[in-house]
């Protein structure tokens, strides 16, 4: 089997003899290291479109709590992306792109993603401040919508939702967050 994502050997080591010590005290060396399965979840690769720095420093914290992620790169325009997804070997698994920047807008970006077809099937989350472009970025192809949070605990758990999607799967709860109606996911409920 050849694998061709991008692994974290450290954790990857660290879990392997986490394992392998849990195994050994449990059951007195009787079981040998060849019967031993890893399992691990692949790692998502994210490509960051966002020309904003205060935005793109929100969103590199937010990420980085976030487990079995990777920031693939950032792009500070649609014009940048696309020159980083077409000469790239290894495509991100997942593409974040704010709507409003220089260039070339994310709008512009995502039309060209959808009519490459090497790009065409990866998932773009539209990032905006702006709820007015939420139904266009949907009809144009992208998967899901974020409205930029204020709050850095809210965007990270909006990150985290749709890193863990399965946007082929779970394609109608992505449609959800173009609905009116769609609450990001909260870590509190209030009483009242």
């Amino acid at each position: 089997m050849v694998i061709t994502k991008t692994v974290n050997y450290v954790t990857l080591y660290d879990n392997y003899v986490t394992m392998l010590a849990a195994v050994r005290v449990k059951f007195m060396y009787q079981i040998l290291p060849t019967q031993i399965t890893i399992t691990m979840k692949n790692l998502q690769s994210i490509l960051l479109v966002e020309n904003d720095e205060d935005d793109q420093f929100f969103f590199k914290e937010a990420l980085r709590t976030i487990k079995n992620t990777n920031l693939y790169n950032i792009a500070n325009n649609g014009k940048e992306a696309l020159t980083i997804l077409k000469s790239a070997i290894t495509l991100p698994d997942i593409i974040f792109m704010d709507i409003n920047m220089p260039v070339m807008d994310g709008l512009q970006c995502l039309e060209e993603i959808v009519k490459t077809p090497e790009l065409k099937n990866i998932p773009v989350v539209m990032l905006s401040d702006s709820l007015a472009e939420k139904k266009t970025a949907q009809l144009r192809g992208a998967k899901a919508f974020i409205h930029k949070p204020m709050d850095g605990q809210e965007l990270h758990d909006q990150i985290e939702e749709m890193v863990n999607l399965d946007f082929i799967s779970d394609s109608a709860k992505a449609a959800q967050t173009f609905s009116d109606r769609y609450s990001p996911p909260s870590r509190f409920t209030f009483l009242r």
